[in-house]
């Protein structure tokens, strides 16, 4: 049995999707909490998607793999790709300190967004090398939907129902296991909202493709960083 695993943080840690391959079909495995990303390397998983910036820059400019994929999505989902802070504002706690240091470094201010999340985003940052992308990637929910959605923008916000329907109805004709209806918050692992677990579906369905040698990335040729990490977001190119 072959497994891939999506990522997607949340409170409690990271909220994995696991999928099993057999007889070349893809089963949905009970959705796993990581405490830490530690935790989730230390799994079987072949290819591991997750929602998280891998490779950081300490000048100006921005990611290329961010642009490119603001592009792809357009308004307004491009503003759910937002700048992730430089390496050395990563791990500063205060957010205007942090900022200040994003903007002596990158001429740019950090969003309260990005300094949100720059604890997930250093704890994955500390623990990657180059030679784990090959087994692990970097993707964006958005974009996983906006492939499903036949490279087409999603009418609706995740936050709101109707999104959450949205992106239910484009993942069940890729993962059979799913059932009619999205989950309940309640019936929701601790620490694991809905969202959150929508969002490590499709990193799921990603790794799946990934895996399958049927995904693409942007931009074509990445830049390293200054740890040689390459700056890229995957996405699937095609349904099974």
């Amino acid at each position: 049995m072959t497994l891939v695993l999506g990522l997607d943080g949340c409170r409690a840690g990271w909220c994995g999707v696991p999928l099993a391959l057999r007889d070349g079909a893809a089963h949905l495995l009970p959705t796993v909490i990581f405490p830490s990303f530690a935790d989730a390397l230390a799994t079987d998983a072949r290819v591991i998607a997750i929602d998280v910036p891998i490779g950081l820059l300490d000048v100006p400019g921005g990611r290329s793999c961010d642009h490119e994929a603001r592009r792809l999505l357009g308004r307004p989902a491009a503003s759910s790709v937002f700048p992730p802070p430089s390496r050395k504002a990563c791990g500063v706690a205060d957010y205007w300190e942090a900022s200040a240091v994003n903007v002596q470094l990158t001429g740019r201010r950090l969003t309260r967004q990005s300094h949100n999340i720059a604890p997930k985003i250093c704890e994955v940052d500390r623990l990657m090398k180059p030679a784990l992308q090959t087994r692990v990637y970097e993707v964006h929910p958005e974009l996983c939907f906006w492939a499903l959605n036949g490279r087409n923008p999603l009418a609706h916000r995740k936050k709101r129902r109707a999104g959450r329907d949205e992106r239910w109805s484009l993942l069940r004709p890729v993962l059979s296991d799913l059932p009619e209806e999205p989950p309940l918050p309640r019936h929701m692992p601790d620490s694991c909202a809905v969202d959150d677990y929508l969002d490590a579906l499709a990193a799921a369905w990603a790794a799946l493709a990934i895996f399958e040698a049927r995904a693409r990335r942007v931009p074509l040729n990445p830049e390293p960083d200054a740890t040689s990490l390459r700056m890229e977001i995957w996405f699937p190119a095609a349904e099974p």
